[in-house]
Formats: structure tokens, C-alpha cells, sequence
């Protein structure tokens, strides 16, 4: 079955005066129109392709690379506003709606908004929701803790930043655990510190443990060669020097140098460390 708002891997059968007709496995067709066509195109070849209703509702396939897929949320921009909803850019020559109901707070035209793209099963139209929370999991399946995830950063709160973790989960990066500036709409690698009972994430911006504390010790030792064997920081230095310099934590800091240290790499001395 081709799926709507997804990509879909489809094989050319036809060409005709308005395009190639591709097919699936189950013999179901769906244009791709003539502007997205190319000469080298072949019978029973294979290509990947967006699938959706166009303006006029019909299933169309395109070779542009949507903004936002069904199932997934991104930020996107407002491109106008009506009485019973807003239009927003996805990409695409067909823009998303997003109907009033599905609205939680006002906006402008040219701002950027963050939304879940669904489909709807009686019209077959995607269709954006502001209400990201209710399309998130509640239940937890096949994570592990201190595993690296792609990420969505969504929100600020007074405890820190709220993410989206594999389309599915919700997760909290405290102020306490940033390494490194973040902003509303970046999409990164975080790593799962815990997960808790109400099937919330906490993160963090590396991972922990041996691994991460040899990897911190080597961007240090790299970063005394490139200074001719001398850095004007130490275990005395702040925990926002230490983030802005090095872009890890001041407890990550102070244990690379102790990795250092013994393995008689560096000396620790009252103004700085220096290679031995």
C-alpha cells in the first residue's frame, strides 16, 4: 500500500503525457508528474518518492523533500492565516494545514511553529497539530540508558529544556547537565540518564562513563599540543569557563584530568596544566 505522507520506494511502469505512473508491490499507481521526471527514468526501475493529495485531492508522488513527514514533528513556518486555520510551509508546492481546533496559541504570519503532521483517515489529507504532547508514547520500548538518540529541542521551561526523542518520547534537559548553548528548534544528540516512571526522559548532552571520560581526556591532551603545552585552566577553574572552553561539564573536566594525570601526561599546576 503507498503510504500518504511518507516516502515511498515505488517502481516506474508507464510513461504518459503528464508523467511516469509508478506502482507498488500490491499494484496500486500514483503519478509523478512531468516537472519531477527525468530522461533517464526506465521501466520497472525503483525511486524514492513523497507521497500526498495535492491541491485538487489527488494522490500525487513528488521528488521534493518535504519539510515534515507523517508521524513527525518539526518547527515550521507560518506562511498565511485564515478564519478556520493557517497554511504552513513544508516543502512542498501543496501547503499544511493546520486547522483552527488543533491551534493552542496564537501566532503570526512568517513565525515558526511547532507541529505534528497527521493524516486524516476520512479525507486522506495531512493535516499539523499543536498538540505535540497527546502524539507522544506512554509507554517505553527499546531504549537504554546512555545511548545516543537524535532529538528534538521543543520548549524551555524553569528546570531546562523539553525534547522530542525519536519522534515518540518526552525529555527534559536540566540547566545543570548543559555543556554547551542549545536553542528552541535545534536538533541534536542527546543520551538517556534515566528513565522514569511516568515514561519521561532525563538527558544529557554526552554520554557518561569510561568512555566519555577517555574521549574528554583526549580532547584535552589535543588541545595542550595545539597550545604549545599549556592551558590557563584547572580543577579551580568555573563550571561556565570549563563548558565554554572545552564544551563538557566541570565533573567530566576534573575527572579527564585525573586520567591525565596518572597516566603522567600533564602536570597540574597553580595557574594552569602543562604537558610533562
Amino acid at each position: 500500500m503507498i503510504g500518504l505522507g511518507h516516502y515511498n520506494t515505488l517502481s516506474l511502469k508507464r510513461k504518459t503525457d503528464f508523467g511516469w505512473i509508478l506502482e507498488d508491490d500490491e499494484e496500486t499507481e500514483i503519478l509523478l508528474p512531468n516537472k519531477y521526471c527525468s530522461n533517464s527514468f526506465k521501466v520497472g526501475n525503483s525511486i524514492e518518492v513523497f507521497c500526498y493529495l495535492d491541491s485538487n485531492e489527488r494522490p500525487v508522488a513528488t521528488t521534493l523533500t518535504p519539510k515534515i513527514e507523517r508521524g513527525k514533528f518539526r518547527f515550521l513556518k507560518v506562511k498565511s492565516i485564515t478564519k478556520s486555520g493557517a497554511f504552513l510551509d513544508m516543502g512542498l508546492e501543496k501547503d499544511l494545514f493546520l486547522p483552527y481546533r488543533e491551534q493552542t496559541q496564537k501566532f503570526s504570519e512568517g513565525e515558526a511553529v511547532l507541529v505534528y503532521c497527521d493524516l486524516d483517515q476520512k479525507s486522506m489529507r495531512l493535516y499539523a497539530s499543536m498538540r505535540w504532547k497527546k502524539h507522544l508514547k506512554t509507554e517505553i520500548e527499546n531504549l537504554e540508558l546512555n545511548k545516543a538518540y537524535e532529538a528534538l529541542v521543543v520548549t524551555k521551561t524553569n528546570l531546562g529544556f523539553e525534547l522530542i526523542v525519536k519522534e515518540k518520547y518526552q525529555g527534559l534537559l536540566f540547566f545543570s547537565d548543559l555543556i554547551y548553548d542549545i536553542s528552541i528548534g535545534q536538533s541534536l544528540q542527546v543520551y538517556i540518564k534515566n528513565i522514569r516512571q511516568d515514561a519521561k526522559l532525563d538527558l544529557n548532552l554526552a554520554s557518561i562513563g569510561v568512555d566519555r571520560l577517555t574521549q574528554a581526556a583526549s580532547e584535552i591532551y589535543e588541545r595542550l599540543l595545539q597550545e604549545d603545552g599549556f592551558l590557563p585552566y584547572h580543577d579551580k577553574s568555573s563550571p561556565d569557563e570549563i563548558s565554554r572552553v572545552f564544551k563538557m561539564s566541570k565533573k567530566t573536566f576534573k575527572s579527564a584530568l585525573g586520567i591525565l594525570f596518572k597516566q603522567t601526561k600533564i602536570k597540574i599546576e597553580k595557574n594552569g596544566i602543562r604537558l610533562v
